[in-house]
C-alpha cells in the first residue's frame, strides 16, 4: 500500500522500487541476526537464553509488518518534505538538502526511541518476546 503511496505521490516508480528493496535487505538482515542468535548461539548467553530454540513461525511475519510499515512510513514523511522543497526552489539539490534537514532529527530519534523500547523487551523472561525485539532493534540498527 505503501509502495502505491509512494509511486502515486511522487509519480516515480524507480523512487517507490528503492524504499521497497532497502526495506527488504534491511529486514532480510535482520533475520540473519535472529537466527543466528537463537538457533547457532551468537550471542544467547548475553539475552538469557540457555539453550538453542527455533524462531517461532509467526515471529518473521509479525516483523516484516511493523519494520515494513514504520520504515515505509519514515519515507513517506522524508519524501514529503523533499517535495515541498522541489515544489518551492524546482533545486534538486537544495531540496533534498532541505527534506533531510527538516525530518532528520525526527526520523533518527523515532528511530532510538523504537531501539530503546526494543532493547527493554529483551530482558522479558519470554523467548517470543526476545526473538521479536532482538530482531526489531537489529533491523532499525541497520536502517
Amino acid at each position: 500500500m505503501v509502495f502505491l503511496l509512494i509511486m502515486t505521490t511522487f509519480r516515480s516508480l524507480p523512487l517507490a522500487v528503492k524504499a521497497a528493496v532497502l526495506n527488504l535487505f534491511s529486514i532480510r538482515a535482520a533475520y540473519g541476526v535472529v537466527v543466528v542468535v537463537f538457533q547457532f548461539d551468537g550471542g544467547r548467553s548475553l539475552l538469557r537464553v540457555s539453550e538453542n530454540v527455533p524462531v517461532e513461525a509467526y515471529v518473521p511475519v509479525i516483523r516484516f509488518a511493523i519494520v515494513f510499515g514504520l520504515s515505509m512510513g519514515y519515507e513517506v514523511f522524508l519524501l514529503s518534505r523533499v517535495k515541498e522543497a522541489w515544489d518551492r526552489t524546482g533545486d534538486h539539490h537544495e531540496s533534498v538538502d532541505a527534506g533531510l534537514a527538516s525530518t532528520g532529527r525526527v526520523i533518527g530519534c523515532a528511530a532510538l526511541i523504537m531501539i530503546a523500547v526494543f532493547i527493554f523487551f529483551v530482558t522479558s523472561t519470554n523467548v517470543v518476546i526476545k526473538q521479536l525485539s532482538a530482531g526489531l532493534s537489529a533491523d532499525y540498527q541497520m536502517e
